[in-house]
Parts: C-alpha cells; structure tokens; sequence
C-alpha cells in the first residue's frame, strides 16, 4: 500500500472513532408517531408554551395529538434553522415534493 494512502486510511479512522463517540450520533431519532395511540405524523395541538428560557439544543415542545387527544411532548433531535418565515416553508414544501410526509 502506497504511504500516501495508507496515510489517508489512518486519517478516516481516527474520523470514524471519534464520529462513534460523539453524543449527538448515539441520539436514537424515532419517527414522528403518537406515543400514545402510535398514529404516524398525526396533526398536533401545540399547547401556549410559558415563559422558560434556555439553551436551543434543551426545548421541549408540549403537544396534543389531534387523534387520541392525549397530550405529550416533544424533544427536538435536529434542527433546520431559517432566518425566514418563507424559507422554512419553501423547505417543508421541498420535503412534501421528496416524499417525506404522509399522504
């Protein structure tokens, strides 16, 4: 093996290793399913939230399953950040052309 890519293959694995402890790779992201009557992408209540401040990355969104009518909450694993109302809606309507979303 020639030094250079032996070279490069030390340098992925060490990438890989420190990818494998990294806590936001261990996060077991579920999908968007009632934890109550376990319906997919239900339409949801979202309750006023109070008050509270603190980090982005610690939100929890309190809600209400329009189905079951059972309220739970929601902790955010991922976060995609627009600085306009538009923007956030041209890629929701991206998602919806891809297939994301339940029919």
């Amino acid at each position: 093996m020639e030094g250079g890519t032996k070279e490069l293959l030390e340098r992925i694995a060490v990438a890989v290793e420190a990818l494998a402890v990294d806590p936001e790779v261990e996060i077991n992201a579920g999908p968007p399913v009632c934890p109550s009557c376990h319906a997919f992408d239900p339409r949801v209540e979202l309750a006023f939230q109070e008050g509270g401040t603190g980090p982005m990355s610690q939100i929890i969104v309190n809600g209400k399953c329009a189905i079951c009518e059972k309220q739970f909450y929601i902790v955010i694993e991922s976060y995609s950040v627009h600085n306009k109302l538009e923007m956030a809606g041209q890629e929701l309507i991206e998602r919806e052309k891809a297939g994301w979303f339940q029919k």
